[in-house]
Parts: structure tokens; sequence; C-alpha cells
């Protein structure tokens, strides 16, 4: 009898199961997307990641004087930045439990070159619940207390938000959800397609490989329908404050469309990775340059690129946001502003 029990909830489990995925499986580009991306936010929204990125710059062509012993300080300054992008990668790795309020990131700046290998990393923790940042500055710190004398020791350091900040920022960010759908909402079945298994989804074994397409018109139109979700979810000032910030997004949409050096201002490309379940579990983002930067660093264009995989085991946390033993920000200001008076 026990025996027939467990077959029956095992073959009720493989049923589940089997229905999730088939009705993952028959939403459109779009709806899976938009259902993926949404439970970021509720069922799915406890998981540990890791990812890369870089930036990737394609030179101009060369324009060297023929006096190679006297170069500007503006070559030698792009020439130092194009070697720089070869050699310079940023590594993560961290957990989000969005039920508890927290993002745990930390990132860890890479140069490899032949004979030199250096690495920073600055682990931070944000619990928006309480609205405090504290990171874990042991990799500079010591150099900080050596030349400034701040105190920190080797300790972890909490900023805390202002209590008049306090009210408006949680009202956005248990708004920001709806937000973020709404924003997706307001995008084209175009922009969103269906795209064939490459070699990076057949190796973390997804189902399906969704593509997103954003230039700068969808890209503005997205970011409206944000600004008009959190208006609506919001009271008060911070209702105003948005709304002063959608009319600066106005404004810089219309400086967008007659300045080429602004161009590609929200141009990017990502490609989802899902599930049999319709989780995301990893994703690739290109972003180009903007024109005017990529001018300034020396470089005919370039773009960003990131890679990130998502574990939805449960969210590992390195930072100890309740230890005792934590340096407050406020009291390294305090400790400046009595130097100060004391001169």
């Amino acid at each position: 009898m026990r025996l027939s029990a467990k077959i029956l909830a095992f073959a009720l489990v493989g049923t589940t199961l089997s229905a999730c995925s088939g009705i993952a499986a028959k939403q459109t580009p779009k709806e899976a997307l938009q259902t993926a991306l949404s439970r970021q936010f509720a069922e799915d929204g406890q998981y540990n990641f890791t990812g890369e990125g870089s930036l990737k710059l394609h030179r101009a062509d060369k324009t060297e004087t023929s006096d190679k012993k006297h170069k500007s300080a503006d070559q030698i300054a792009q020439r130092l930045t194009l070697f720089l992008a070869d050699h310079l990668s940023l590594h993560m790795e961290g957990a989000v439990d969005f039920p508890a309020g927290l993002l745990e990131i930390r990132p860890e700046m890479r140069y490899q070159a032949r004979n030199a290998s250096i690495a920073i990393s600055l682990p931070m923790q944000l619990d928006w619940k309480n609205t405090t940042l504290t990171t874990d500055p042991s990799a500079l710190s010591p150099y900080t207390d050596i030349f400034s004398d701040t105190g920190i020791n080797g300790r972890m350091v909490r900023f805390t938000l202002p209590e008049r900040f306090k009210t408006p920022a949680k009202q956005i960010i248990t708004a920001l959800p709806q937000a973020v759908k709404d924003g997706y909402a307001a995008l084209s079945e175009e922009a969103v397609s269906e795209q064939p298994m490459d070699e990076a989804g057949k190796k973390i074994r997804a189902r399906r490989r969704i593509r997103l397409n954003i230039d700068d018109r969808s890209g503005f139109a997205m970011m409206d329908a944000v600004m008009a979700s959190l208006k609506k979810q919001t009271t008060g000032t911070v209702a105003a404050d948005i709304a002063n910030l959608a009319d600066l997004a106005k404004s810089i949409e219309h400086d967008t469309s007659k300045q080429p050096s602004l161009k590609n201002l929200y141009t990017s490309q990502t490609d989802y990775y899902l599930d049999g379940r319709g989780r995301i579990i990893a994703y690739r983002t290109s972003m180009p340059v903007l024109p005017m930067f990529a001018e300034l660093l020396g470089a005919k264009s370039g773009e960003t690129v990131v890679w990130a995989k998502l574990d939805y085991r449960k969210p590992k946390f390195t930072i100890n946001g309740a230890a005792a033993d934590i340096f407050n920000f406020e009291d390294l200001i305090r400790r400046y502003e009595q130097k100060n008076s004391s001169r």
C-alpha cells in the first residue's frame, strides 16, 4: 500500500512538471520572456549567480604622426586605454533573496597580461528592507588606513540611507517589480524572437533561447512605461520626483534624435536561456559603446558584453549584515569633521 502511494505521488509530481514544461514551451517568445522576468520577483526570486563582463574596442585607423618620439598626451592615454581594455575583465558572483530583501554581489576586477596577474574584489550586500549597503573593502582599507587613518582596520563598512530618504526608497522598491513588468510589456512582439540553441545553451541544458533586441526607440518606450507605472504606484513627493525624471527622460530622447554622438543610448541585444520550467538560467547581453565615448577612447567602435548564469539553489551569502564589528560610514564622516574642526 505504501509503495503504491509513493508511485502515485511520483506520478503526480511528474505530470505536474510535464504540464508546466508544456505550458512554457507553448508560450510565444514574448509571453515566455515576460513570465520568466516577472517570476524573478516572486517564485524565482532566490538564486545564486556568476558572470563576467568585458569591454571590446575596435581600433580606429592608425593616425600616428611620423615623429614617433613626440606623442601627444591624448595619444598616450588612448593607447593605454586600448591596452587595458584588452587585459582587464570583470568577474562577478553573488546571491539574490528577493523575499528577504537581500542582494549580494562580489565583483572582482582582473588584470591579466604576460607575467602579470592582479585581482581586486569588493563584496557588497544591499538590504533594501533596512535600506543599508554593507561592503567588505579589506582589499583596499589597509592602504587607506595608512595614508588617511580612516579607522576601518579591515572591518566591513555599512552605509545607511538617511531617514528622510527611507520612505521614498521603500516606495520605489515596492513599486519596481510591477514597473519592470509594465516596461517589458510595452515592447513590440518583433523585439522578441526565438533563436536556435547555440553551444552555450547546450552546455547548460537550456530548453529555449529567446532574444530581446532593443533600439533607442523601443528603449525610450520601455522607459516611459516604467516611469508611468512608478508614478501610478507612488504618492506625494515621490510621485512628483518621478514625474520630473520622466520629463528629463523625454528631453534626453529629444536630444538623442538630434545628436549622432548619443546614438545607441539604449541599444542592446540580450539572449535569455530558459530551462524546461521557463526559468532564466543564463543570459548574454551585448551593448555598443556610445560613439562619443568610443572616440574619447581612441576606438572606432566598441561593445560591452556580459554573460551570467543563475543557479536556483539556496542563496549563499558571505556577508553577515548583522555582525557587531561593522564600521559605520557615518563614523568616518564624523572622524573627518573632527579633524577639520581641530585644525
